[in-house]
């Protein structure tokens, strides 16, 4: 059983139908193997579950015998009054442990790539046409005024991320944008070896994600083969559909995951794939790693390379476009590249 720390108990009240379930299935079953990365997500107390399945009886025949026993009841449970033989007992009894360096050391070198994605005037005329707001469309003066000063946020496009994410998808959808001559790339590596490996691209936004799996395919189409979207409105049955499928299909070259729904709980992509490129930058560093890990994980056999794809604010290189003045939402938009990808 994977991700086995769902299974921690509920202090004294009765399970979630869902551990109930689990218990019940693993029960009966002679042998169980649990993976976690901690017994107990919260308190100690909690991890009466895991540990019973395990080893059973070992802290007690209920799990009230085992929070009565060997935590104070003033602290809630949350102060043990045996810790070092409590350690004693999971080490010697109910974990076999790994620490995140002794992992690590196991794994093929991983390299981290900064990459500039040029932006300039016609991307943000097209970014701000496509998804902004319409002000000829709009009823009345203010909302006319609003989508005039800001088309994307008038169109519900408020968070920075998305909207500097929304930019970065445009500029990648060019004719010889970085994306594309990748992908091109792995057209050729595929013509010339059908155990080439695949590529795992990660975005966070529902627009942004849809922009960039039109990209994919476009470029994909002509040879034949094909990308696999993974993001939040994906039930788990689909998602591991989805896995298997850019696992085990050849003419599948390309996953595109969305960050979080994707950050953990899932395997497979170590075996296929050894590049990661991310368009949207994770919110923060306990989602990079988790993200990153989809490909540098046990199993993986080859060098790893994480990419990070940074709105670069050139210049077009028409000279009407040189010569043509900002208007304010654009001006906007690059100050929110600055901030959110130079950060």
């Amino acid at each position: 059983l994977d991700e086995a720390h769902t299974l921690s108990s509920n202090g004294l009240r009765a399970e979630c139908a869902q551990s109930k379930a689990l218990l019940s299935l693993l029960r009966p079953i002679r042998k169980r193997l649990l993976l976690t990365v901690t017994p107990s997500v919260s308190k100690l107390s909690d991890m009466y579950n895991v540990v019973d399945l395990v080893a059973p009886k070992l802290l007690g025949g209920h799990k009230g015998n085992f929070m009565y026993g060997a935590f104070e009841r003033g602290s809630n449970f949350s102060e043990c009054r045996t810790p070092t033989q409590l350690s004693l007992a999971l080490h010697c009894f109910v974990m076999v442990r790994r620490t995140k360096a002794e992992v690590m050391a196991d794994l093929p070198p991983l390299a981290e790539h900064l990459v500039h994605v040029h932006v300039d005037g016609r991307h943000l005329r097209e970014t701000l046409e496509t998804y902004g707001a319409d002000d000829d469309g709009a009823e009345g003066a203010e909302e006319r005024a609003a989508a005039a000063a800001d088309p994307l946020r008038a169109a519900g496009v408020k968070a920075t991320e998305q909207r500097v994410g929304l930019l970065k998808a445009v500029a990648l959808g060019g004719a010889d944008s970085w994306l594309r001559v990748r992908l091109r790339a792995l057209r050729y590596a595929t013509e010339a070896s059908v155990r080439a490996p695949k590529l795992v691209v990660f975005a966070h936004h529902r627009r942004v994600m849809e922009s960039l799996e039109r990209t994919i395919s476009d470029e994909l189409r002509d040879a034949d083969l094909t990308c696999v979207r993974i993001d939040g409105t994906c039930a788990a049955p689909v998602k591991n559909a989805l896995i298997d499928r850019f696992v085990h299909d050849p003419r599948v070259r390309v996953a595109l995951l969305s960050t979080t729904a994707t950050g953990q709980g899932v395997n497979g992509f170590q075996d296929v794939a050894d590049e990661a490129v991310f368009v949207e930058l994770p919110r923060d560093l306990r989602w990079k790693e988790q993200a990153e890990a989809r490909v540098h994980r046990s199993g993986q056999t080859r060098p790893v390379t994480v990419v990070y794809l940074l709105a670069n604010l050139g210049t077009s290189a028409a000279p009407s476009d040189e010569r043509r003045r900002r208007t304010p939402a654009e001006a906007e938009l690059l100050r929110e590249c600055q901030s959110t990808d130079y950060a």
